[in-house]
């Protein structure tokens, strides 16, 4: 509804898992709704890094948060309801907009605000949280709690 609302098309890509709702989406919306299928990393990150925005929009509270923090690692900003791991994970204003729950109208206005956002900061924040080093340093601390380093 998101992108449909926003003017803009709509790339999906990974598994299905509702046939039934896929087949309803792509009724209703046409060819502004594409699935890519899956998608190579390479292919995933070029699409990821050249989209407008990555809306998690998901009716379910996200554990983790993962496509979240690739999308943002590719400079890519995130709209997403105001629920689950994307409120730590996206810096309101500076990485992307936590708007709420089924508010189509913030939604839409937050996807015409993410193109004055500096993509820079989205890779910077997906780094510094995320990286290498981080995850170097965290497996560090974690064995040497256990005594084992």
């Amino acid at each position: 509804h998101v992108a449909a609302a926003a003017g803009l098309p709509l790339h999906a890509a990974g598994g299905i898992e509702d046939e039934a709702y896929w087949q309803d989406v792509s009724a209703r919306y046409g060819e502004t709704v594409r699935y890519l299928g899956f998608l190579s990393t390479a292919e995933l990150q070029a699409m990821l890094g050249s989209a407008v925005a990555l809306l998690q929009t998901q009716e379910w509270e996200e554990a983790f948060g993962g496509t979240t923090v690739e999308a943002m690692a590719c400079g890519t900003p995130v709209v997403a309801y105001r629920r689950g791991a994307n409120v730590e994970l996206v810096k309101d204003g500076v990485t992307g907009y936590l708007v709420d729950p089924a508010d189509l109208d913030q939604a839409v206005a937050a996807v015409g605000q993410v193109g004055r956002m500096d993509r820079a900061a989205c890779r910077q924040t997906a780094s510094a949280g995320f990286g290498l080093d981080r995850l170097r340093a965290a497996y560090d601390d974690w064995f040497r709690r256990l005594g084992v380093a």
